[in-house]
């Protein structure tokens, strides 16, 4: 009887550890992930328009720059002025804007895009980059 009782304790205790190691591996993932969404959603955050009319000049120049530089690869240096000019010429309309697609859709519909291009890979990016931990999410 002693004999199947240590089996017992045993495979039980083998259960109650290897639940417990899922469990630590799915809360390293999600700790892992949103990190990652923290991280985006910082770089980004200056695109929405809410923080775009509520920068300060030079608040708004760092997070670009600061964009810029974590994203070198795929911005050029004028992303401070666009996002500079576009705030300056464009305040009132983005009042209207809700989400980044707004920004981008204002861009579009403004025929400034082409000379604003930075600005747009950015929205671009940025939305691309959001659907793409959406979709990764949802298993989609």
């Amino acid at each position: 009887m002693q004999d199947g009782v240590k089996k017992l304790n045993l495979k039980k205790l083998c259960t109650t550890r290897s639940v417990a190691l899922v469990v630590d591996v799915a809360i390293n993932q999600l700790v892992w992930r949103f990190e990652g969404q923290r991280q985006v959603a910082e770089l980004f955050k200056f695109l929405f328009p809410d923080s775009m009319l509520q920068l300060s000049d030079e608040e708004l120049e760092i997070e670009a720059k600061n964009l810029q530089m974590a994203y070198s690869a795929d911005f050029g240096e004028d992303l401070v002025s666009e996002v500079r000019s576009f705030r300056r010429e464009f305040r009132a309309e983005i009042k209207n804007c809700k989400s980044v697609k707004d920004v981008l859709t204002l861009l579009v519909s403004s025929d400034v895009l082409s000379s604003m291009p930075e600005l747009g890979a950015a929205c671009i990016l940025f939305s691309l980059l959001h659907t793409t931990s959406h979709s990764l999410e949802c298993g989609a």
